[in-house]
């Protein structure tokens, strides 16, 4: 799993359905491009995720001081 601490926007592939986020320090504020502008989604507070991810792109957003994690690759 790649480790975040700052916001990060990530095209996810087709071959996975779904990946493993941990949110561990701080709230993470989730949003999905439109083809314009990033529209906010959800907020995860600390805990682990499994997250719908497949031909999406989203933005991750930390709040200050905030750390997460997102499993990486398209394999299974």
């Amino acid at each position: 799993m790649a480790r975040y601490t700052d916001t990060q926007q990530i095209s996810f592939g087709a071959l996975r359905e779904t990946r493993a986020i941990m949110v561990s320090t701080a709230d993470l504020v989730v949003s999905a491009w439109d083809g314009l502008v990033y529209n906010e989604m959800e907020t995860l507070v600390p805990g682990p995720y499994q997250y719908y991810t497949r031909g999406l792109r989203l933005q991750f957003v930390p709040a200050l001081g905030g750390t997460y994690y997102i499993e990486e690759g398209e394999a299974k």
